[in-house]
């Protein structure tokens, strides 16, 4: 009887080192989630960064107020971004922001280079 009675405080002592409850399982999942979304921020595929990718000219009117408008031209732009409510332009240093519902007029083209 002795044997049996120190089989079962065995058998409960290994379970009990099995065993883990719902909480740690759901940190593990997070951990998990987090680490892999991390991964995937930082590994993603740059080479569609713009919707627009080149050199570019752009030229825009845009609707101010109600009373005034406002224009310009953007040369040797890196590229254009169309997500999102705002239409965004990039260059090497700087970009404009240009709100999509307040565009009167919106163009644009690739720069020709000597090398194409």
């Amino acid at each position: 009887m002795d044997t049996v009675a120190q089989d079962r405080k065995a058998s409960r002592k290994n379970a009990n080192r099995l065993s883990f409850n719902i909480g740690n399982l759901l940190l593990l999942i997070a951990l998990i989630g987090i680490s892999l979304g991390w991964w995937v921020d930082r590994n993603g595929s740059h080479s569609d960064e713009y919707d627009v990718q080149g050199l570019i000219k752009v030229s825009y009117t845009i609707r101010k107020s109600p009373n005034s408008i406002s224009g310009g031209v953007i040369e040797n732009a890196e590229g254009i971004d169309f997500r999102g409510s705002n239409i965004v332009i990039f260059k090497m240093d700087s970009g404009v922001v240009l709100p999509a519902n307040n565009l009167i007029d919106f163009r644009w083209q690739r720069v020709k280079t000597l090398g194409r």
